[in-house]
């Protein structure tokens, strides 16, 4: 039997896509702190049960009604030839990401709900930062095969540092000052050669 049906009714998909446009009009009305998953299942006319299944938690709702929970594919890298513009196109994206409207707002909400849980927090970094520390090790990567990097560099700590930085930045700053993207590349490249 499939996860999907072990118990009771099979898995209806408009149910997913009904549960997260009621999450996204309740945070466009009420923020992050005024979202309720119960107020969320009865917009969204579902049991509590059927929400709870699906999402147990707000910030995972939320992760997934925000980002649409989209893998980062690597083919979408910017691959210039060089370090220094590889990381200028990946701290673009970043902030471009960063920008997006309540982005910052939210995320802070979804991190100061994990901050008791850190069950709850492995399980939101596992959906928003490993999929980004992954492609940013690519990046890395591609630098230690074009000889930019030496071999056995820690790829992982980099893609934290510039992950890192950013996150940080948005989320203390608020909005992040012209040109910190371009800055946080640059030393980067510096850094790391």
């Amino acid at each position: 039997m499939s996860k999907e049906t072990a118990r009771g009714r099979p898995r209806i998909p408009e149910l997913d896509e009904r549960i997260l446009g009621a999450t996204r009009e309740l945070l466009a009305q009420h923020g992050y702190f005024g979202l309720s998953m119960e107020a969320v299942a009865r917009r969204a006319r579902v049991g509590k049960q059927t929400l709870y299944r699906r999402w147990p938690r707000r910030p995972l709702l939320v992760y997934q009604a925000h980002f649409g929970g989209a893998e980062r594919a690597t083919s979408e890298l910017p691959d210039t030839g060089s370090l220094a513009g590889d990381l200028a196109g990946a701290t673009s994206y970043m902030d471009h990401v960063f920008r997006l409207p309540g982005t910052v707002t939210l995320v802070s909400g979804m991190v100061a709900d994990c901050l008791v849980e850190p069950e709850l927090m492995a399980q939101l970094r596992d959906k928003m930062m490993t999929p980004d520390l992954e492609v940013a090790e690519v990046l890395f990567a591609r630098a230690v095969r074009r000889g930019e990097l030496p071999g056995g560099t820690d790829l992982r700590a980099l893609a934290e540092i510039m992950a890192g930085s950013m996150f940080a930045h948005h989320i203390l700053y608020g909005q992040v000052r012209a040109g910190f993207a371009d800055v946080l590349a640059s030393t980067l490249a510096r850094l790391a050669s």
